[in-house]
């Protein structure tokens, strides 16, 4: 019977090539893209307290991924994690843009593991070490 090969066309998924996201970036933003483009791995996560001090959060796994075409992706997966959706679990991608005076990358969200992320422009702002192998990635608040 045919139905099991029909159901697998059913279940088959498209995709398009995704044009570059920035058509005119400056030269100097451009540059950073450059920079930026490849596949990062977490080597820790420290969250900064109101009164200076580091406290290391239990992210273990993670991978931010820069595209010269002004695109991104991140998951960061926290020690023991098991499929629990409160449990810390961070997934996101979308486009990247550069903000040189701020000196920050904006994560600008287009699909998300958590919903409430979806549609946010999130800055990151960054410092990169002069032969580009370690990049600090900040959040601010406030």
């Amino acid at each position: 019977m045919k139905r099991t090969g029909l159901l697998s066309l059913i279940a088959a998924a498209l995709f398009l090539l995704i044009p570059p996201a920035q058509a005119q970036v400056g030269a100097a933003e451009q540059a950073l893209l450059d920079r930026l483009a490849g596949s990062w791995r977490l080597v820790w996560f420290d969250s900064i307290g109101e009164d200076g001090e580091a406290v290391r959060r239990p992210y273990s796994v993670g991978r931010i991924s820069y595209y010269a075409e002004g695109l991104m992706a991140a998951q960061l997966m926290p020690d023991g994690w098991g499929g629990d959706a409160d449990a810390g679990y961070v997934a996101y991608f979308g486009t990247v843009s550069v903000d040189l005076a701020r000196q920050a990358v904006l994560h600008h969200v287009e699909g998300a593991y958590n919903s409430n992320m979806l549609g946010q422009s999130m800055p990151r702002y960054y410092t990169l070490s002069e032969d580009d192998n370690v990049l600090t990635l900040e959040v601010r608040n406030n």
